[in-house]
């Protein structure tokens, strides 16, 4: 893992040569994500779109405007490799709102849910009528195309800088135009699937501009990317990402995730 990304710092572009330390330093583990059709999902493995594990006391997701939530992934930890302040069991799900709608302008007020089940029950429910029935609706949007269903693959921890378009990017205190291209173009991308790491934005970074609200939304719980091979693509190939803040991660605590999806 280390010397994966110590090549790929020996390989930067001349430009960023003299940025090489600052970079270095903004270094951060993540868990890359594969995603695969497969036959037979389990309603208990990680996965994205199809149906998710609900026990059987439990009422189906309901946004903040009264209406059922589109089920759009989940992670059972058990199945990922450990990663620090993350948990290592159950089962952390990430619903949003059925037409896709978001809230820009207050972020943290989005239709969302993310709901976390510390426990996995023996029994659970099959049949989802209502997420049947908003998937069938005329408004329906999902980043997800014809409601398929992909099994996450989590890949061995990675290293990686910080994103040019993260809201700490100027930690790095870049001056040179020259050198902010290079690493634009340069491999340091913070786009994929993921847990952990640096976010990806096709615009801009909410962070940046509310600091004073958002600016501690600093751990990515989930990116799920737009991705050709699997027909997956928000909006004009765009990007969904939820953030969380550290204390709130540590102790367990979902009810307040920011949840972000822009495209070009």
């Amino acid at each position: 893992m280390e010397e994966r990304f110590q090549e790929k710092l020996n390989s930067l572009p001349k430009e960023l040569l003299p940025y090489k330390k600052n970079i270095e330093a903004t270094k951060q583990i993540y868990i890359p994500i594969e995603l695969k059709k497969a036959k037979d999902i389990s309603l208990t493995t990680s996965k994205v779109g199809g149906y998710p594990y609900l026990p059987m006391d439990m009422e189906y997701p309901i946004g903040k405007d009264g209406v059922d939530l589109n089920f759009l992934a989940q992670i059972n930890f058990a199945e990922m490799p450990p990663l620090q302040n993350y948990p290592t069991h159950g089962i952390l799900q990430f619903y949003i709102d059925y037409k896709m709608n978001i809230d820009y302008d207050d972020a943290l007020n989005s239709n969302i849910e993310v709901i976390y089940h510390e426990t996995i029950e023996q029994s659970y429910q099959t049949q989802f009528p209502k997420l049947d029935e908003i998937r069938e609706d005329e408004a329906y949007l999902s980043p997800i195309y014809n409601n398929c269903e992909f099994k996450m693959i989590f890949c061995s921890p990675e290293y990686e800088a910080v994103g040019y378009s993260d809201f700490r990017f100027d930690e790095i205190e870049i001056t040179e135009d020259s050198a902010r291209n290079a690493y634009y173009k340069d491999s340091l991308s913070s786009s994929g699937h993921k847990v952990g790491g640096y976010a990806f934005f096709a615009q801009a970074d909410p962070r940046e501009y509310k600091w004073d609200k958002l600016g501690d939304y600093t751990h990515l719980l989930f990116q799920l990317d737009s991705d050709d091979k699997n027909n997956i693509m928000w909006g004009d190939v765009g990007v969904g990402n939820f953030f969380i803040r550290p204390q709130d991660l540590k102790s367990r605590d979902f009810s307040k995730v920011l949840f972000n999806w822009d495209c070009y």
